[in-house]
């Protein structure tokens, strides 16, 4: 079985359950795209060429490194250049320099008239949000264009905005400014007013398909005929998440709200965890899990006449948000209701394409190749975010039709997204990720993330000493990937070496100051050395960036300071009002 499918990798044969595809097109090799774009003086064609050897069939990383340096020594590039910058950055261990990369590329977006733009936003502010701690100084250069792109999205796209919200809110939590979670809430187009019942059958497959009562027009009633599970149930709101009160059991849920509309508006509409949703009774989204790829159409755009409006989601979850935007991403700004009594519109909406930027490329079961290197390994990273390994395989699965050819990012995103793709054995997976992750190294030693990978993998089998010394290394070698130390130091504390231990915890805080959990392993070393005052000092650095963190609470409560403990808790329960948990810790 193994050599049948590392035979099948070689062939470039990644398929996942039942999926097709249609005939792809082979666009230009590295070597062609560097015979033409070399000598250029144009930061554009530049990048093309950048890209095209970190991702395209023949790309060699010395020839990469070539690009860049002809990137970086001409300067400036539009939406394209900002992502091969920040794309080489990432892969490298550079990781410092690519959120500052990421956010001009979403800046250059917002401007953009291609029709990649919404991808390349989306994945841009993504990665741009999941690397902000290692970038020192970020929110002083980015801070104002963010708020702007929230106000005036241009045509970065939805998903993008809704990113950038998220960053937004973390930025504002570190000013501790009051009301950061509603405010937040807001920004993203959250229902404020949303009623919840179930549950309904097991939750299972067949169950996320199944019709229940709570589909039916009109009222729901206080119990369901046939369902003795079933009821409405009180809810509780935090920040953009609505969720029932009380302990719920598995099953299918229902969310319901109503709103009004003044004029007739196209709404975009996205509830978590939907399998379905209807707007005034009528069927406007649907979603399988047992169909590949359908599970990225989280949105619908839809067109609504004036009057009020009904809008019902059959959930596998009794926690849900549901977001009303205009097709941009900007709130709805309307005010919501969970009361069922008034009449509402009963005219058909009409459904329009283009909710959703993934599908241009997964459609009906069948990838859709849209003919671009850059386009396919992005729509398989954002596959991946939306927890689609297949689909990411079948979408990357050109670049890797001679394995061979196949760049090093290319190979180790097919191990990242072979690491959970379901229509492998454990067995299978293992092997196949181990030899996808050794390609890559092989073919671009500079790439750090398979590297540090395949050591704790030989750790596991040999035993953590074997893993010391290549973590060591590639300490050295990366020192702006904070998730290498942590590695080493999760390595040095299992195997109770605590003067290595401790050297690695104070050097994490050094290199990642505005990173609160790369910070908080230095706690225990200045104060088991008696360093009384570092150890104050870095409790309010952490506390400056990260408000809501528990250190003081925890640390009062080590010392038995119970006094101490409940005014932390009370500090966190009037920044918190929603936390409901705090207030229950304080009575």
């Amino acid at each position: 079985m193994r050599k049948t499918l590392l035979a099948a990798l070689v062939s470039g044969l990644l398929l996942a359950c039942g999926a097709g595809r249609d005939t792809h097109a082979e666009g230009p090799s590295a070597p062609e795209v560097r015979a033409e774009l070399a000598d250029s003086n144009d930061p554009n064609e530049l990048a093309r060429w950048l890209l095209a050897e970190l991702l395209s069939e023949g790309g060699d990383p010395k020839q990469a490194e070539r690009a860049r340096k002809r990137l970086d020594a001409v300067g400036g590039g539009g939406m394209m250049a900002a992502l091969a910058r920040g794309l080489d950055d990432t892969f490298h261990g550079r990781l410092d320099r690519a959120p500052d990369h990421f956010l001009e590329a979403v800046a250059a977006a917002r401007r953009s008239e291609r029709p990649e733009a919404p991808l390349v936003a989306w994945f841009a502010a993504e990665q741009a949000s999941k690397l902000r701690h290692g970038a020192p100084g970020l929110r002083k250069r980015w801070g104002a264009f963010v708020e702007k792109a929230l106000r005036d999205p241009g045509a970065i796209g939805w998903r993008a905005r809704a990113e950038l919200v998220d960053l937004w809110q973390q930025w504002a939590w570190s000013d501790a400014r009051a009301g950061v979670v509603d405010r937040a809430a807001a920004l993203h187009g959250c229902a404020e007013s949303v009623r919840i019942a179930g549950p309904f059958g097991r939750n299972t497959p067949r169950s996320s398909t199944q019709h229940f009562p709570a589909e039916r027009p009109g009222p729901w009633p206080a119990r369901f005929t046939g369902e003795p599970r079933a009821s409405v149930h009180e809810v509780e709101r935090e920040g953009c998440f609505v969720s029932v009160s009380e302990e719920s059991p598995e099953g299918v849920y229902y969310a319901e709200t109503y709103f009004e509309l003044e004029r007739p508006t196209e709404v975009l509409i996205a509830v978590q965890s939907a399998y379905a949703i209807w707007v005034d009774d009528h069927l406007v989204l649907e979603r399988d899990i047992r169909t590949f790829g359908s599970w990225p159409r989280f949105g619908t755009r839809v067109r609504l006449g004036a009057g009020r409006h009904r809008l019902l989601a059959r959930l596998g979850d009794s926690r849900t948000s549901v977001r009303l935007m205009h097709p941009d991403g900007r709130p709805l700004g309307v005010r919501t209701s969970d009361d069922p009594s008034a009449p509402y519109v009963l005219a058909r909406p009409e459904v329009l394409p283009g909710a959703n930027v993934l599908d241009a490329y997964l459609v009906d079961g069948t990838v859709r190749d849209p003919g671009d290197d850059v386009i396919r390994f992005l729509a398989a990273l954002l596959a991946q975010v939306e927890s689609q390994p297949d689909a990411a395989n079948v979408l990357l699965e050109p670049l890797l039709v001679r394995p061979e050819r196949a760049t090093g990012p290319v190979l180790a995103a097919a191990a990242l997204f072979s690491r959970a793709d379901p229509v492998y054995s454990d067995t299978q997976r293992r092997d196949l990720v181990r030899e996808l992750e050794e390609r890559a190294v092989a073919r671009d030693p500079r790439l750090w993330e398979p590297r540090l990978l395949l050591a704790m993998q030989r750790g596991a089998q040999r035993g953590l000493v074997e893993a010391v010394g290549e973590l060591e290394r590639l300490a050295r070698e990366f020192p702006a990937v904070p998730g290498i130390l942590r590695e080493l130091l999760d390595v040095y504390t299992e195997l109770g070496w605590g003067p290595e231990r401790a050297r690695v915890a104070l050097e994490l805080a050094r290199r990642f100051p505005e990173d609160p959990a790369a910070l908080e392993p230095a706690l225990d070393v200045l104060e088991a050395s008696g360093r009384t005052a570092e150890a104050d000092a870095l409790v309010e650095r952490i506390q400056r960036l990260d408000p809501d963190r528990e250190i003081r609470l925890s640390r009062a409560l080590a010392r038995r300071d119970y006094e101490q403990a409940l005014a932390e808790l009370e500090r966190l329960a009037a920044r918190r009002p929603e936390r409901k948990d705090i207030a229950a810790r304080i009575t």
